[in-house]
């Protein structure tokens, strides 16, 4: 993006409240938004688009002022299987709009853009992705790389020291405003803090660590690891990371074994520690090239690439879960209708999963795992059928609840109604 300054003052404060970037970095979060599996989100996002202009206006306003301040966010405890809670803070939207206008015009900035674009580092750099590094990985592979080690970060956003990162930053913008603005945008404070009990503390409520789910977390993560990236990539060693993960290839045991010592004291010093193969095998992995290796969600063998099995696995549970909710409330027709679990609902919300899963695995040449998929979820799909037939025999000549069921609005009901004659 090509950034907009200001008119008469091109500072980097100015560039963030520009009106033209303030609405690119709204589509941004539109963006983001709308492809939430939260409905509440979603409802929130098209909310906040309604009368647009006024709202972006407002942030303007306070930012011209110097008088916009930051919201306390709410944390989300997100479980995970066999781990602890991910610690997810979500802020109100127009936090979440000022955060992203300040991330590009950080990115826009030359220097601190070559910074962080170093070509082994993948998760929130523009234009790269999951298929960037698993492409890399797959030619060090070809190229003679016969041993491995992955790991990761283990808490990484909580644990990074972003005072150490916000000095690199000023020095390379010695813009007061702006950096004041950056250091409110990327501290954590949250408006339900009594709330989470004991969980209070997977937050990074104190002087270290960046919060999970701000569009500026990646980018401090990669500015902190700007020398990692630099020094795990020579002697024939090649480091590949996105955000906290990280594969390191060699072409002997002895040397990927060596890479992972000083890469696991290097983090130690920034405060940071790592999962080590040798001591948990479930988190972290050293092996040979020629057999199996799961990186990013993905199984790399010699010729073949293919998403892993937790993520088949995770992904088939979300096909079956949102066909068994919708057939759960198939008894009341209403139900069903008023939370979006209708019948054509459902079935274009599992055709937009299977296109978004396909599309992000595009790059994976395994097209028989990809039919089994699609014969598991042929199954599911025919019971759901059943399930919308057993349903619909039940209403009988009832057109109303056949409607509802099927996911057709009706006219007298489900429509605005506001007479003029009552």
């Amino acid at each position: 993006m090509e950034l907009t300054t200001a008119d008469r003052n091109p500072s980097y404060y100015a560039q963030v409240r520009h009106h033209k970037n303030l609405v690119y970095a709204w589509r941004k979060v539109y963006e983001s938004g709308i492809k939430s599996k939260s409905l509440e989100t979603k409802k929130e996002i098209c909310a906040f688009n309604e009368n647009l202009d006024n709202k972006i206006d407002k942030i303007y306003r306070r930012l011209l002022k110097k008088k916009y301040n930051f919201t306390p966010a709410k944390g989300i405890p997100v479980k995970r299987k066999h781990k602890t809670d991910r610690p997810i803070v979500k802020s109100i939207i127009p936090d979440r709009i000022v955060q992203r206008s300040i991330l590009d015009v950080l990115q826009s900035h030359t220097q601190i853009r070559d910074y962080i674009s170093l070509k082994t580092s993948f998760g929130g750099i523009e234009e790269r992705g999951v298929r960037d590094a698993i492409k890399m990985a797959y030619e060090a592979i070809q190229n003679g790389a016969k041993c491995y080690i992955s790991s990761d970060i283990k808490n990484f956003f909580s644990d990074i020291p972003k005072d150490k990162v916000l000095e690199i930053i000023s020095g390379y913008i010695p813009d007061t405003d702006f950096n004041n603005l950056l250091q409110s945008a990327v501290k954590v404070e949250l408006e339900n803090l009594s709330e989470l009990g004991e969980k209070k503390e997977l937050f990074p409520i104190y002087e270290i660590g960046v919060a999970q789910g701000c569009c500026l977390s990646p980018f401090v993560g990669n500015m902190l690891l700007h020398d990692f990236d630099l020094k795990f990539n020579d002697r024939g060693i090649i480091c590949l990371r996105y955000i906290d993960d990280f594969l390191i290839l060699g072409p002997t045991p002895r040397h990927v074994k060596a890479a992972f010592k000083s890469a696991k004291k290097m983090l130690n010093d920034l405060g940071l520690s790592v999962y080590d193969p040798f001591e948990d095998e479930q988190k972290a992995h050293f092996g040979s090239t020629e057999k199996k290796i799961e990186f990013l969600g993905c199984d790399i063998l010699p010729g073949l690439i293919r998403p892993s099995k937790k993520g088949c696995d995770s992904f088939l549970e979300r096909v079956e879960k949102m066909l068994t909710e919708s057939s759960r409330l198939m008894s009341g027709s209403l139900k069903i209708f008023v939370k979006g679990k209708s019948f054509i609902e459902t079935l274009t919300d599992v055709s937009n999963i299977i296109m978004g899963w396909g599309s992000q695995y595009s790059f994976c040449n395994d097209f028989s795992l990809m039919s089994e998929l699609d014969r598991q979820i042929n199954l599911m799909l025919k019971t759901y059928l059943q399930e919308y037939e057993r349903a619909k025999c039940t209403c009988k000549e009832d057109s109303v609840t056949v409607r509802r069921l099927l996911g057709v609005r009706l006219l007298a009901g489900d429509c605005k109604s506001d007479p003029i004659i009552c």
